[in-house]
């Protein structure tokens, strides 16, 4: 059967919609007005729309609750396509652009995300809000030089602190209410570098994380060098695009991590070798905790991958970068050896590695993480740092 695109082109008031088959309706952007909406769809119709900044909440969790599927288009990609075509810029004409691009692009259903997600996903942003409102009024505090200002800035800024730990408690008190949210949130925390802020815009704001591929989801976050060449010439690389949340959460994180020392140090060593600037070093750094955060959410390799390797598998995370055991491994459960002898505590990873049920460990070896597991042959163990 051949699905039927039904582009919507989304405002305040009204939703311009195109149907192939009805031309061109406009509904109010009312709860009313979406479930007439969605009531004319045929089964299997698929939605067309553009994230346009809250405009679309409404006709989203309807979508959900309905069972109808979506696709949300990137508004740059939307842009770009319509350019391509050379067209006016009206709503009727925006909302047969977003049919026709469904159509020529066969787009699949939207990551169908939790309802909670959603709610989860407005306290994090009511809390960079709050922060971005903190640092512009720290900016002023260091500029102003009159009495009467300082002190109305002070003031403003102890308010605004008492706001950010209203909001943070909210949130602490939303994840406790909900435990699928709570466990999977505590999965990322096991990553070393992210902690409870930068989890929550993890699983806020891309609900993609643990079904994509690690150059995918880089790209996603805007963490992904954009080659720049044509002919001989080759330009300088430039991270851009993807999502500001993801970038400038885990780009904080990773100034942190880097700070501490407790993140990669042998990795970021070598690119201070190689000359690079510091804040080349922490987008890399940035793009590993990405990845980790990848490998956690996900949990496993795929099959293929699993089926072509024949020995221990490289690490895809960075905590809680996996060993594949052997058929007759078993995981140890206590210590682990250190290169200079001795021994340090475990930290479980909770990710499973291919089709065996055992848990991996991994643990803090000198500053660098390592992985072991025992076997026939005794305890085995690598540093993955």
């Amino acid at each position: 059967m051949t699905r039927i695109f039904v582009g919507v082109d989304l405002s305040k008031d009204w939703l311009d919609i195109f149907d192939p088959r009805r031309g061109n309706i406009r509904r109010a952007n009312t709860p009313a007005g979406v479930k007439r909406f969605l009531s004319e769809l045929d089964r299997g119709d698929m939605v067309v729309f553009e994230a346009t900044s809250g405009c679309d909440g409404l006709l989203l969790r309807s979508a959900l609750g309905a069972g109808i599927p979506f696709h949300r288009v990137n508004p740059l990609h939307a842009w770009h396509f319509a350019r391509s075509l050379n067209l006016p810029k009206t709503d009727r004409v925006d909302a047969r652009m977003l049919a026709r691009m469904g159509a020529e692009r066969a787009f699949g259903p939207s990551p169908v995300f939790l309802p909670e997600r959603a709610e989860l996903a407005e306290l994090s942003g009511r809390r960079d809000q709050l922060k971005r409102m903190e640092t512009q009024e720290r900016n002023r505090l260091a500029k102003a030089s009159t009495a009467a200002i300082r002190a109305d800035i002070t003031a403003s800024l102890r308010a605004i602190a008492r706001r950010i730990r209203k909001i943070e408690a909210a949130i602490d008190a939303f994840v406790a209410a909900h435990p699928r949210l709570a466990r999977q949130l505590d999965l990322l925390e096991t990553v070393p570098g992210i902690a409870r802020v930068t989890s929550v815009t993890l699983l806020s704001h891309m609900p993609e994380l643990g079904t994509l591929d690690r150059h995918t989801v880089a790209s996603l976050g805007g963490l992904a060098p954009r080659a720049r060449e044509s002919g001989r010439w080759r330009g300088q690389r430039f991270t851009g695009d993807g999502r500001r949340q993801i970038r400038r959460g885990l780009y904080m994180a990773a100034v942190s991590a880097m700070s501490h020392r407790r993140l990669c140090p042998a990795f970021v060593e070598r690119l201070r070798a190689k000359g690079k600037p510091g804040k080349v070093i922490a987008v890399a750094v940035a793009r590993k905790l990405l990845k980790a955060g990848q490998g956690d959410r996900r949990g496993r390799r795929p099959k293929a991958a699993h089926h072509r390797q024949r020995r221990p598998a490289r690490p895809e995370t960075l905590a809680a970068r996996h060993l594949t055991p052997r058929s007759n491994d078993t995981v140890a459960h206590g210590a682990v050896r250190r290169r200079h002898g001795g021994v340090s505590p475990l930290v479980p990873c909770r990710g499973i590695v291919g089709r065996s049920s055992q848990t991996a460990h991994n643990s803090v070896k000198g500053g660098q993480l390592a992985v072991c597991w025992t076997g026939a042959g005794g305890v085995r163990w690598k540093n993955i740092d």
